[in-house]
Parts: structure tokens; C-alpha cells; sequence
């Protein structure tokens, strides 16, 4: 009964951050997706947040083709905020 408990317990919390995660990046898909269209590169770092997010989900639901997928995003939104923002001033 305790296993039993124990297993419950554990899709919970998965089956909850799996709803975070999700949600978490699909509004920062969104913002970034809005800054971009006015122009503003900031929407860079909303999609960087948003990849991080998703990349999580994969990895909690093991699903490989989406991880590779936000994996080749995250490439993308660090060229665009290597390529907006004066990255390497700090340096």
C-alpha cells in the first residue's frame, strides 16, 4: 500500500511540473514572440526562458524529438541575443 501511495505521489508531481513547465513556456513563447514582432530583440531572452522550460518538460516526459527541437531553439535564440546585444562588452 505504501509503494502504491509512494508511485501516486510521484505522477502527481510529475504530472504537475509537466503543467508548469509547459505553461511557463509557452507565455514566454508568447512574449517573446510579441517583442520580436515590435522589434525589440529583448524577445530573445523571453524565447531563451521559453526553451529552457520546454527542454525541462522533455526531459521530465522523455520525449527525444522535442528536446532536439529546443535544443536547436535555444541555439537560435543565443545567435540572436549574441548578435542584439553587445554580449562581449563585459569581457
Amino acid at each position: 500500500m505504501k509503494k502504491f501511495i509512494n508511485e501516486i505521489k510521484e505522477t502527481e508531481f510529475k504530472q504537475n511540473f509537466k503543467i508548469d513547465a509547459e505553461l511557463v513556456g509557452s507565455v514566454f513563447a508568447l512574449i517573446g514572440a510579441l517583442f520580436l514582432s515590435m522589434n525589440e530583440p529583448v524577445g530573445f531572452f523571453a524565447f531563451l526562458v521559453s526553451n529552457l522550460a520546454f527542454i525541462k518538460m522533455a526531459m521530465v516526459n522523455n520525449l527525444k524529438a522535442f528536446f532536439l527541437v529546443q535544443i536547436a531553439f535555444t541555439t537560435t535564440s543565443l545567435m540572436g541575443i549574441f548578435n542584439n546585444f553587445d554580449v562581449l562588452a563585459v569581457f
